[in-house]
């Protein structure tokens, strides 16, 4: 997975480049840090990009850096949908790596959409797994497309759907002003509406938005493995997620005050070995003993 890390400075260079910043500092220069990890949420490898390097772009050099320097026997790639273009999945058949990619369901053309949305015909999974039904689909290519359905998720999509409608409303009903809606991050100043505009919510689009609720989907080309196995392994993704957590507000990495390229390469690695530590320390009590917070 790829996170972004910010500056105190609002200078750019060859490699602190103003990006699209997932903190939501877009005036300010950041570096992409690419972090690979294993299933137990163990860190093995990171790269650093330029701050505007698209995060669907950092993988070709990823996957190749692994192979040259790490002696492993077999690799299945574990990613969400930022990582998901044509040429991304193109070139992993193209280097023969197995991979668990999370689908943009929303995007499918009307048919697939069509299947998709047929939960009806989808399979009921008894037991305690986090979903009550599921269906695979061959996607072509040697790829499998799953979904799974979870009434769990779907109320939860439900919620936070309702709520944030509840907020436009209010929204709505305090300022009938087009420009008080838009979301700026920095820009709003240099707009304006001219004529007459009125804002009205658009129900049916609503109701569209409802028949996902509850709809998770990956795309897998591991031949072998079960739908219930490749989707646990999807699941996995959260070990990543918790590393830059801990990187970020445990060990604060960011903001970065460095300004050399080898000064602030130099701070990541320093941040990485850190986490390296915390987290096998944290594996080894869990195994010995419980899971402790760092």
């Amino acid at each position: 997975d790829c996170t972004t890390l910010y500056f105190e400075s609002f200078t750019e260079d060859d490699l602190k480049k103003n990006g699209y910043n997932k903190g939501m500092k877009f005036n300010r220069p950041q570096v992409v840090l690419g972090l690979l990890a294993t299933e137990e949420g163990l860190p093995v490898h990171y790269e650093v990009y330029p701050g505007n390097q698209f995060e669907g772009e950092t993988l070709e050099t990823a996957i190749r850096n692994i192979r040259d320097r790490y002696d492993l026997r077999r690799v299945i790639f574990t990613a969400d949908s930022a990582m998901l273009s044509k040429d991304n999945l193109a070139l992993l058949d193209q280097l023969k790596v197995p991979y668990i990619i999370g689908a943009r369901l929303k995007n499918l053309t009307a048919a697939w959409t069509r299947e998709v949305l047929d939960t009806g015909s989808y399979q009921n999974v008894p037991g305690e797994a986090a979903y009550q039904s599921l269906r695979e689909w061959d996607y072509g290519d040697g790829r499998r497309l799953i979904v799974t359905h979870s009434q769990k998720r779907a109320d939860k999509d439900r919620h936070d759907r309702e709520k944030a409608v509840e907020t436009l409303r209010a929204k709505i009903a305090k300022s009938k002003k087009p420009t008080s809606l838009i979301s700026h991050y920095g820009y709003k100043r240099f707009l304006r509406i001219d004529g007459n505009a009125t804002i009205v919510l658009e129900e049916e689009k609503l109701a569209r938005a409802a028949r996902w609720d509850g709809l998770h989907g990956i795309i897998t080309s591991a031949a072998e493995l079960p739908a219930s196995e490749a989707i646990e392994q999807y699941k996995k993704l959260w070990q990543i997620e918790d590393c830059f957590r801990v990187t970020k507000h445990d060990l604060r990495v960011r903001p970065i005050f460095h300004w050399t390229p080898a000064r602030v390469r130099a701070h990541i690695l320093i941040c990485f070995l850190a986490v390296v530590c915390l987290r096998c320390l944290a594996y080894r009590v869990r195994l010995r003993f419980e899971s402790m917070s760092p």
